[in-house]
């Protein structure tokens, strides 16, 4: 699946999901591998995963082909009820979350407004960033798109292809007990 979801007015949205291989949610299949970058956290303490719920807040920043860069503000909560539908679609990830993205368009693409994350924890210090997204059957599908280091900020990156347009972003994101 490439970044890029053609709607009935060819109207491109960008789609802040990394890629699913393979999922039938209308999206233009491309060559995006969906590379994944390992990221670093800050040098503050290992994030601890059992004081939750928590609040998201982050940002990605999206370079696309060189021509034109935007910036996305996600903030969220830590879903903590009807999980099985998540932890089907990634058996890894031991937090999920439902976030709010904005701005609703950047370099003239559409932005979907609501996004779901999947963290899964190594136990070495890392942790998988998923992309969790719904199929135009009902299922949920899920992928790593990025690792990163733990602490109290995490930051990753990843690329990919829009049909024949390179993009490279990274992000952020920082949990916050609620």
């Amino acid at each position: 699946m490439s970044l890029v979801l053609w709607t009935l007015a060819c109207q491109p949205t960008l789609i802040v999901e990394a890629p699913l291989a393979g999922d039938d949610t209308g999206v233009q299949a491309g060559d995006d591998t969906g590379q994944v970058d390992s990221g670093s956290g800050d040098s503050g303490p290992a994030f601890d995963t059992s004081d939750g719920p928590y609040s998201w807040s982050g940002e990605r920043t999206y370079d696309i082909g060189g021509i034109c860069q935007g910036t996305l503000q996600e903030t969220g909560v830590q879903l903590t009820d009807g999980l099985e539908r998540f932890e089907s679609a990634c058996g890894q990830c031991s937090q999920f979350f439902e976030l709010s993205v904005s701005p609703n368009q950047i370099c003239d693409l559409g932005v979907a407004s609501r996004a779901w994350r999947g963290l899964s924890f190594a136990g070495d210090g890392t942790v998988g960033i998923w992309t969790v997204a719904e199929t135009d059957a009902g299922e949920l599908q899920a992928q790593m798109f990025a690792e990163a280091d733990l602490g109290e900020t995490v930051t990753y990156a990843w690329s990919g292809d829009i049909g024949v347009t390179y993009y490279n972003a990274s992000g952020w994101y920082s949990l916050t007990s609620l």
